[in-house]
């Protein structure tokens, strides 16, 4: 085993979980600073990303992603001022497994992967991590992110014998590409040894 293997059998994904939310116009979500870490994806459509570890509010369009470290909070708006429903509430499920948020106006499609850990055992990774952090998907890293996205969307449409178990091992797989592609972006520095 590589250190990095090391790390995350330590680290034990406890709990691994997608969400395909389809937000119109009006809405706003909030996601608490919770012990999850979280990936998401702009899927079509645009929005607002605002967060106390950013220097401002930041315009997102589709096939925009980043990852969140444990811990930090951050509101996705269709515009800037709407009122905001906790992520828990907003994501109900609907038919076909795509959760239902807003009003009835434009649509923007958000794909979002939680992962709850061992606390104790993941603070040296998280320490390492920028708080937020975009993720470009036009390189390799960024092309093979899309494509477990894109598995993970044909799993749920199915509804196939053992989709969930599927969704939930992608998912696990999902938070290790985003380390790589964030491990890319930083090169040899500001991770440390992560990146080696």
């Amino acid at each position: 085993m590589d250190p990095i293997d090391d790390l995350l059998a330590t680290m034990r994904i406890e709990d691994a979980r997608y969400t395909r939310v389809t937000a119109r116009a009006p809405w706003g979500i909030s996601f608490p600073p919770r012990h999850l870490a979280r990936l998401v994806l702009i899927s079509t459509g645009s929005c607002w990303l605002t967060s106390d570890v950013l220097d401002g509010p930041r315009r997102l369009g589709a096939d925009d992603c980043f990852l969140v470290r444990a811990g930090v909070g951050f509101t996705l708006q269709d515009e800037r001022g709407r009122p905001v429903v906790d992520c828990e509430e907003a994501f109900v499920r609907g038919p076909g497994g795509t959760a239902r948020a807003g009003g009835d106006g434009a649509p923007t499609e958000i794909v979002s992967s939680r992962f709850a850990f061992d606390a104790v055992a993941a603070e040296p990774l998280f320490t390492l991590l920028p708080p937020l952090f975009r993720l470009h998907l036009d390189d390799t890293a960024g092309h093979l992110l899309r494509a477990t996205f894109d598995l993970i969307a044909a799993e749920g449409a199915t509804g196939r014998i053992g989709a969930g178990f599927v969704m939930s091992r992608l998912s696990d797989v999902l938070f290790v590409q985003a380390l790589r592609a964030c491990c890319a972006e930083f090169g040899g520095g500001a991770v440390g040894w992560l990146s080696a």
